[in-house]
């Protein structure tokens, strides 16, 4: 059950371009220290909640084990088994941004020369300042990330922020979606205002992380990763079979998409239904 825009690239010689560098905050002078990381796309760790940049707020996932990937009572398992084997996942405590980055709070960067502006119609900061930006590539969503101090969340600090500690089916739990809880297929045109649906918030309070825009995760995307991962913190592949991993799916996918499970991966050009939202490290990991 696979997405039309969808396929699985053959390519298996991607190397991961950016390390797992971090940047800890000690300078008196943060926008310096901020401009600098967001030069170089390096996520940034160790920050303080408050931001010169970025107010938007953030929720807690506590450190410990969850259960990460599909299992047979989820509705069905991914096609060629990129979802399995389900696994116990041990990750530090982080923050998540508690909505998808706005056009707005993008417009920011944009405005401050850290950020290039998306290129497409879906970017009107002006008029839609409370919808998600979309056609991004993860290159800008990282760099507008380290602009504020965070970073892009892992795929399994995403997926963790969206199923809870039960493994759940969706962020609200195992019933099916519906317009008033997500935004997918058959509830409109385009992605709507960052939570305009409450009653779909996660056990940690996130939201939209089912529909609305699909969401940059930092990994790269790789198949197999499942059965080769650490089980504690795992930061993803060195090698990937198609770019970075993209969780969530969009305003345009169907329930089967929205599951928190769901893997998937770059579409190969910046999308209207493909935005981002940031995490940061909490101090002591």
């Amino acid at each position: 059950m696979l997405h039309p825009r969808l396929k699985l690239a053959v390519a298996r010689d991607a190397i991961r371009s950016t390390g797992s560098h971090l940047l800890t905050l000690r300078s008196n002078d943060v926008r310096a220290v901020f401009a600098l990381a967001a030069s170089l796309a390096i996520p940034t760790v160790g920050c303080s909640r408050s931001s010169p940049y970025s107010d938007a707020p953030m929720v807690t996932i506590p450190a410990g084990e969850f259960q990460m990937g599909c299992t047979d009572d989820l509705g069905g398992c991914m096609e060629g088994g990129m979802d399995l084997p389900a696994h116990a996942v041990v990750l530090s405590a982080f923050e998540m941004d508690k909505t998808e980055v706005t056009q707005a709070a993008y417009a920011k960067c944009v405005a401050a020369g850290a950020c290039n502006r998306p290129n497409g119609k879906s970017y009107v900061p002006a008029s839609k300042p409370t919808f998600p930006v979309a056609e991004v590539s993860w290159d800008q969503a990282a760099k507008y990330c380290a602009w504020v101090g965070k970073r892009l969340p892992t795929e399994a600090e995403w997926e963790k922020a969206a199923r809870g500690t039960d493994a759940r089916m969706y962020p609200w739990g195992d019933a099916p979606p519906t317009c008033a809880i997500a935004t997918f297929e058959g509830c409109g045109d385009g992605p709507r205002p960052v939570g305009s649906t409450p009653a779909g918030a996660s056990p940690y309070g996130a939201l939209d992380l089912a529909g609305n825009v699909q969401e940059w995760v930092a990994d790269l995307f790789s198949s197999s990763y499942y059965a080769d991962g650490p089980e504690r913190d795992p930061g993803g592949p060195v090698r990937g079979d198609s770019g970075h991993s993209v969780r969530g799916g969009g305003y345009t996918y169907d329930a089967w998409h929205l599951r928190s499970a769901v893997r998937l991966w770059d579409p190969g050009a910046p999308a209207d239904d493909l935005g981002f939202r940031c995490a940061r490290t909490l101090p002591g990991r």
